[in-house]
């Protein structure tokens, strides 16, 4: 690479949305309403600003 960024070439594999798995018994077991936020953090360990789900409500997603 002309700039010498390795993280520039990691972009062009960010396509598609991403899929993650938590154990339900990390959830309220009455149900509720959840909402998740993603921190991303570059190799040298300095984190980004966060990227925020939309609300989910449990009793609804079954």
């Amino acid at each position: 690479m002309t700039d010498g960024s390795v993280h520039a070439a990691a972009e062009k594999f960010d396509v598609e949305n991403v899929c993650c798995l938590f154990p339900q018994l990390d959830f309220p077991k009455d149900g509720g309403t959840v909402r998740f936020a993603v921190r991303p953090c570059n190799a040298f360990g300095r984190h980004g600003k966060p990227i925020h789900s939309d609300w989910v409500d449990l009793k609804e997603e079954g």
